[in-house]
């Protein structure tokens, strides 16, 4: 309570109100009105206390705030409980069928113990790469009927597959599944393509789901060949829902469906169509299905954060023994970039039909137009990516021991490569244009795909350092494909210095660049690169070529590139980039020119000297005979119509 004096004097509100206040401390009726209170100063107060005014109250923007956060905690809970409502009121699992679909899963399914750790690993760590609203809701369904039906156990197992190969062979402080993580992802990732094979209604919300669990997976793993059984289901699927209008909320399939349904149909819808602007990046919601998701810096919806350890067959956590587990608590600032995160994506998927529009440009208009795209796209960043905290700082400020440090880098280094692959894709056919006397603007142009080019190459320290951590989900093919792409920007300008030749010949040298060579359509993993460069004429490049230091810094900066990808060998991706980029560059002459043998990059441990790299989660999925050949096209860029374009402007026939 408020201390008050009695005085002699009041103001005339509290004269009425036969209540006293003084200067220091006015009563609420004072302050309503605006009334300074007449009293006198000099009389000794006597402590009473006051109902009005009480210091040790909640303000009002503090219950504002108490206020909005159980509004928020309201909503939370009305969407887990629509969500296991939903569940629910699924079909029933009582047939055969479905108990035979639980014997098969539970034939290759860990502890329960381990299920759950991966689970928490896949919500708490990964959610902003993948994963499902309703997974966890849908494994403790199947747990207490013993059955499942065909596309649900896609889903789950393509899920649980996608947590295993995420959390890898590292063993986290919080997250140590006693299971061998390597066989656990492989095995699930072969039940979910034999359920997705049996799933009957390929144009299901079911089979969406089970599609997009495993088009993620065979993304992380950096192999095309771990899609290329789900195109023809995509395929047919969409064209099914086509037919019926699936996407179009006035037809016929969406009368009957309630609000719920055709929310989850709508997000599933959403889902999709963002997953595969972000990857292909080509115009229109749904023009080609046929390479839907490849890339993982897909925005992903924000989750409720988990509040106690996962529990999938309904049972308490046991506090004693071995299965003791602590949840990490999301603190507010992680909270934070969780809801920035998507809502940035999200904003840089708008970018996409403008550049795709533009990107074909080739008069001088249409060059004024990309130069003002591009200034917006720069001020977009400096305002939402660094102006949030999504800023890349040095690797000497960040602590590799600190798991909150690097998962911070990792969404920032990814969302960053997804900025430069779109800026990539955007001014390439400005600096691919065989045209002798470019404009002003056209060079501006020119120079500021250089300038993004050696943005991705400076990531390279980071990369390192978070791969050398163990601490974030690293995904190597989104990183390795991103640094290639950077260094065949690179490699064009030096490509038309090397050739003395007339300027038809200069533009072959840079169509053949986009075409898949023959040592590339042999298994990289039996045709070492060294073979395969020893193969390639060796000349040394002019040394009157690289006094231009503009051709020099784009050949330096190929050899940077190359030995910075060293880091991410591990990778399908990067072993095929590796190799292609050696031969261009053994083609080109570089490693045979004095100037270049020195590395750069002489430590890219990020103050880690000599630190062993560990595993990828990827080793041990593919052996010496599982790379089929002729892939290298589809495995190593994310958009193939970026190699298009280059023909088209760099010769009048495109490949």
């Amino acid at each position: 309570m408020s201390e008050l004096g009695r005085v002699k004097k009041s103001c005339e509100p509290c004269r009425k109100r036969k209540s006293r206040c003084n200067d220091e401390i006015p009563c609420q009726s004072c302050i309503l009105r605006g009334t300074q209170a007449s009293c006198n100063p000099n009389v000794p107060r006597i402590a009473r206390f006051s109902p009005y005014d009480r210091p040790v109250s909640t303000p009002r923007p503090g219950l504002d705030q108490i206020r909005a956060s159980l509004v928020a905690l309201e909503e939370t809970v009305k969407t887990l409980q629509q969500s296991e409502a939903d569940v629910d009121a699924e079909e029933s699992l009582d047939s055969d069928e479905h108990k035979a679909n639980w014997i098969r899963m539970t034939a290759v399914l860990p502890s329960t113990e381990a299920m759950e750790i991966l689970l928490e690993f896949l919500h708490q760590e990964c959610d902003w790469l993948y994963f499902h609203p309703k997974v966890i809701p849908l494994w403790q369904r199947a747990f207490r009927h013993r059955a499942v039906s065909t596309p649900t156990a896609g889903l789950l197992c393509g899920s649980l597959a996608t947590a295993a190969l995420l959390i890898g062979p590292h063993r986290q402080s919080l997250y140590r599944p006693q299971v061998d993580t390597t066989q656990l992802h492989t095995t699930l990732y072969k039940l979910a393509l034999e359920f997705i094979e049996e799933t009957e209604d390929v144009a299901s919300l079911s089979h969406l789901d089970q599609l997009l669990a495993i088009c993620f997976y065979g993304t992380y793993t950096g192999n095309i060949r771990t899609l290329r059984n789900l195109v023809l289901h995509v395929q047919s699927m969409f064209a099914a829902a086509e037919k019926t209008n699936f996407l179009d909320e006035s037809s016929i399939m969406w009368e009957n469906t309630t609000a719920e349904e055709r929310n989850h149909m709508r997000q599933t819808a959403e889902s999709i169509i963002m997953c595969k602007r972000w990857s292909t990046l080509t115009p229109g919601p749904y023009s080609s299905i046929a390479d839907i998701p490849t890339n993982v810096c897909r925005p992903n919806r924000v989750r409720a954060n988990l509040r106690t350890p996962i529990s999938v067959d309904g049972s308490e956590p046991d506090t004693e023994g071995t299965h003791f587990r602590v949840l990490r608590l999301r603190g507010s600032a992680e909270r934070q970039r969780s809801s920035m995160y998507p809502a940035i994506s999200f904003e840089l998927t708008a970018f996409f039909t403008r550049i795709t529009t533009l990107a074909a440009a080739s008069s001088a208009s249409d060059a004024e137009r990309s130069r003002a795209l591009l200034g917006e796209m720069m001020a977009w960043k400096e305002d939402r990516l660094i102006g949030n905290g999504f800023g890349l700082i040095g690797v000497e400020h960040i602590n590799p021991e600190d798991h909150l440090s690097c998962l911070a880098l990792a969404q920032s280094v990814y969302l960053h490569h997804a900025f430069y692959c779109v800026l990539a894709i955007f001014l390439r056919p400005w600096l691919a244009d065989p045209r002798i006397n470019p404009t002003h603007t056209e060079r501006f142009l020119q120079q500021a795909c250089l300038d993004n080019a050696e943005a991705v190459m400076n990531t390279i320290p980071h990369i390192k350092l978070l791969v050398a951590s163990g601490r974030a989900p690293i995904i190597l093919p989104w990183l390795a494909s991103n640094l290639f792409n950077a260094a065949i920007n690179f490699a064009i300008p030096v490509l038309r210095a090397v050739k003395h030749n007339s300027p038809h010949e200069k533009d072959e040298a840079v169509r053949r660049l986009l075409v898949i060579p023959s040592t590339f359509q042999t298994d990289p993993w039996l045709s070492p690169i060294g073979d395969q460069a020893a193969a390639i004429p060796q000349q040394p490049v002019p040394i009157e070529v690289l006094q231009n230091f503009d051709v020099w810094r784009c050949a330096k900066s190929m050899l940077t590139i190359l030995d910075g990808m060293s880091v991410l060998n591990h990778s399908p991706f990067s072993v095929q980039a590796q190799a292609r980029l050696e031969e261009l560059i053994q083609q080109t002459g570089l490693r045979q020119t004095e100037a270049m043998l020195k590395p750069p990059f002489t430590d890219l441990n990020g103050g880690l000297p000599n630190a062993p790299l560990p595993g990828s989660p990827v080793d041990g999925l593919l052996g010496r005979d599982t790379m089929d050949e002729g892939t290298l096209l589809e495995e190593l860029l994310q958009d193939p119509a970026i190699w298009e374009q280059l023909a088209a402007y760099s010769v009048s026939e495109s490949i």
